[in-house]
């Protein structure tokens, strides 16, 4: 989030927010000034506030607490992952499994494998509050695509899915937590 002027030597706030928004950087602009007659022109750059001065602390939190209520709204459906070059909108639904290997993740899903930078605890924390588990420190799995476990050794078992002959492993210790948690 960045809070600035609008009136500003060198660097008008316009200028600022329009570089972020034709940039596609997700910095969300809250205009402070004294100046009424930019307002329109500011939510033409999609800005999250528009607060005219003087003004009270009480109003600039009201301002910055729409970013938590448009976080909130944003559609959860989809995992937003990135690789080098490009993005995707994945459903979360269609994830089977993630694995990490070395500094590369990959996704498994119903309609084919991503390959990512992102780690594991970042995908773990965008999928949180969901149907998705952390088996292991490799593996992330969707518990609705799982069709059994088997035992891999004494510490762990191996994880089979309903689409595809992938597997992935869970510890044991994990399985304890997935059937406390998910079908107690």
């Amino acid at each position: 989030m960045l809070i600035t002027d609008i009136e500003m030597p060198m660097l008008s706030g316009y200028e600022l927010a329009d570089f972020i928004r034709s940039y596609g950087m997700e910095i969300k602009v809250i205009f402070v000034t004294g100046h009424s007659g930019y307002a329109v022109h500011a939510f033409d750059l999609d800005v999250l506030d528009y607060i005219m001065k003087p003004f009270s602390k009480d109003r600039l939190l009201r301002g910055i607490s729409r970013l938590q209520k448009k976080r909130d709204g944003r559609d959860k459906t989809k995992l937003i992952l990135k690789t080098k070059s490009e993005v995707f909108l994945i459903e979360k639904k269609n994830i089977i499994y993630i694995e990490r290997t070395g500094r590369s993740t990959t996704i498994y899903t119903t309609t084919g494998d991503y390959s990512s930078y992102q780690t594991l605890n970042e995908l773990a924390e965008e999928l949180a509050g969901s149907y998705f588990f952390r088996a292991h420190r490799g593996f992330i799995i969707n518990i609705h695509h799982v069709k059994n476990f088997s035992l891999y050794t004494k510490n762990s078992y191996t994880v089979h899915f309903k689409h595809t002959k992938s597997t992935a492993i869970i510890t044991k210790a994990n399985l304890d937590v997935l059937q406390a948690q998910f079908f107690n």
